[in-house]
C-alpha cells in the first residue's frame, strides 16, 4: 500500500506538470464554433416550438403561463408527477422524483422526446459558447485542478474540457471538431483500456474477473451479451454476426458497467431493452419490433424465448443479475461487502495510492472512490512523466480527462512519443505500484495533419 507521503508526493508532482499543460493551451477554430452556433440555436428553435405544441409543453404553459422554463426541473416534476400523474421511474440522489434522461423516457409521456433533444443541444451550445469566450488569439487554456473532487480525481474549468460530450455521438461530434492541433501538428489521445476494471481487480482479486483481464481473446461483455439475450450458439463467429456491436454494446454499458456502479436490474433492463435495442417499455413485444440482429428483429427472437414484454425480460435480468454476483464474480461481491463494512466500522477507508476518504458516504460511493480515484492516479503519473519527457521537444500535452491524455504532436515525433506512453503505461506504472498485478493497456488514436479532436483514428 502506498503512504499518505507518497500521495502528497504524486499531487504536487501533478500540480506542477498540469501546470505545464494549462500553459501550452489549446488550439480552437472560433469561426468553427460561431458558425455551429447558427445551427444549434435553429435546432433549440424547432425542439422548443415542439415541447410547446406537444401535451407536456402545453400542461407546462397552462400552468406557468409566461414564467414556465424548460430547463426548470421543479417545474417539470411538478408537472409530470402532479399536473400528469406519470409514475416516477426512480427516485434522485436528494429522493425527489427523477427528472434524468432515462426516467424521462420510461413516463412515456408525449413531448418529453422534445424536451431530450433541447437539452443535448442547450448543452452543445452551452460548450460551444465557452470556447469562443476562453479563446484567445485561437488558443485557450484550461484549467486542471487536483483538490476539487471528493475521489481524488482532476476537475476542469474555463473552459471544462472534460465536460464535452462523448456519449452522445452525433453532439460529440459537433463540439470535438472545434478542438485542433496546432498548425502543422496531429493531435494524440492516450487512452487506458478499460483502466478501472483493471484497478478494481487489484482490489477484489476475483479470479474469473483476473481471467478475463489476463486473457486478451476472452470477452466478458460478449458472455454477458449471450446470458442476457439467451443467443444460441453459431457457427460464423459472433462479431461477423450483423447486430452483434449493437447487443454486446447495450450489455456493456447497459448491465456490465452499471452493475459494477451499483446500479441494478430494473434500471438495466429499461436501457438494454428500451435505449438500446428500441424495444417498447409498454404492452406486449410484437415479432417485428426491436433492433437487428442475425438477420431479424431482436422482438421475434426474444419472443422465441418466451419474453414478450419488458416486465418478463426485467425478471430474466433479475435472474441474470443474480447470477452475475453469486457465481460469477462472487468473490467481487464478497470484496464489496466486506470493504463497506470496514468503512461502516471506520467511517473511512484508503485508496491503494494512499489517499483517504472520510466521512458520510453512501455504499455506491464507498465501493466506486478508490477504483476511480487510483484509476486517474495511473494516469497522472503517466501524464507526469510524459510532461518531462516532452520537454525540449516540440509537442505538447494539452488536456487530460481523467483516464487519457491528449497531445498536440509534431508529426515527427508521433512515434518515439507512442513507444514513450507504452513503456510508461504498461512497465513503469507497475514498476511504481507493485500493487497493480493487472496488465495495463492503452488505445491510442490520432487525427490526421491539421485535423481536429472529433476525427480521430488508432495509431501506434
Amino acid at each position: 500500500m502506498t503512504s499518505q507521503l507518497e500521495a502528497y508526493r504524486l499531487l504536487q508532482a501533478g500540480a506542477e506538470a498540469l501546470s505545464f499543460v494549462e500553459e501550452a493551451g489549446v488550439c480552437v477554430d472560433t469561426d468553427y464554433c460561431r458558425e455551429e452556433l447558427v445551427g444549434v440555436d435553429r435546432r433549440l428553435f424547432r425542439s422548443e416550438v415542439r415541447l410547446k405544441h406537444s401535451p407536456l409543453g402545453k400542461a407546462w404553459i397552462q400552468r406557468y403561463g409566461s414564467a414556465w422554463r424548460h430547463s426548470s426541473v421543479a417545474q417539470l416534476r411538478h408537472i409530470l408527477y402532479q399536473d400528469m400523474h406519470a409514475q416516477p421511474f426512480k427516485a434522485s440522489e436528494g429522493g425527489s422524483e427523477s427528472t434524468d434522461e432515462e426516467s424521462l423516457r420510461q413516463t412515456g409521456v408525449d413531448g418529453v422526446e422534445h424536451l431530450l433533444e433541447l437539452r443535448r443541444w442547450k448543452k452543445a451550445r452551452d460548450v460551444l459558447v465557452s470556447f469562443v469566450r476562453y479563446a484567445t488569439q485561437g488558443r485557450m487554456y484550461p484549467s486542471f485542478l487536483l483538490h476539487t473532487v471528493a475521489t481524488y480525481r482532476s476537475s476542469s474549468a474555463d473552459p471544462n474540457l472534460q465536460n464535452v460530450p462523448h456519449r452522445d455521438k452525433e453532439v460529440m461530434d459537433v463540439c470535438r471538431r472545434a478542438i485542433k492541433p496546432s498548425p502543422g501538428n496531429l493531435l494524440l489521445e492516450i487512452d487506458f483500456s478499460g483502466i478501472e476494471v483493471a484497478i478494481a481487480a487489484c482490489y477484489h482479486q476475483d479470479p474469473t474477473m483476473i481471467a478475463y483481464l489476463n486473457d486478451t481473446s476472452s470477452d466478458m461483455h460478449g458472455d454477458m451479451a449471450k446470458e442476457l439475450f439467451l443467443l444460441p450458439r453459431f457457427n460464423t463467429p459472433y462479431k461477423e454476426i450483423e447486430g452483434w456491436y449493437t447487443v454486446r454494446q447495450a450489455s456493456k454499458n447497459g448491465f456490465v458497467f452499471p452493475e459494477f456502479y451499483g446500479d441494478y436490474y430494473i434500471n438495466c433492463a429499461f436501457n438494454i431493452a428500451c435505449s438500446w435495442c428500441k424495444l417498447p417499455q409498454n404492452g406486449i413485444w410484437r415479432p417485428d419490433q426491436g433492433a437487428s440482429f442475425a438477420g431479424k428483429p431482436l422482438g421475434e427472437h426474444l419472443l422465441s424465448r418466451d419474453i414478450d414484454s419488458l416486465d418478463a425480460f426485467t425478471n430474466h435480468v433479475q435472474r441474470v443479475e443474480r447470477n452475475f454476483w453469486e457465481r460469477r464474480f462472487k468473490v467481487y461481491n464478497q470484496w464489496r461487502k466486506d470493504w463497506y463494512a470496514s468503512y461502516q466500522r471506520t467511517g473511512e477507508f484508503e485508496m491503494k495510492t494512499g489517499f483517504r476518504c472520510s466521512g458520510v458516504l453512501a455504499r455506491n460511493q464507498v465501493v466506486n472512490y478508490p477504483v476511480q480515484g487510483a484509476a486517474f492516479h495511473v494516469l497522472l503519473f503517466t501524464l507526469i512523466k510524459l510532461v518531462e519527457r516532452l520537454r525540449g521537444m516540440q509537442s505538447r500535452v494539452i488536456g487530460e480527462i481523467h483516464d487519457s491524455a491528449i497531445i498536440d504532436v509534431s508529426p515527427p515525433e508521433l512515434d518515439r512519443i507512442i513507444a514513450m506512453a507504452q513503456e510508461i503505461a504498461t512497465v513503469e506504472v507497475p514498476r511504481e505500484w507493485r500493487w497493480i498485478t493487472i496488465p495495463l493497456r492503452i488505445e491510442v488514436a490520432r487525427s490526421a495533419i491539421d485535423g481536429n479532436w472529433a476525427e480521430m483514428e488508432a495509431a501506434g
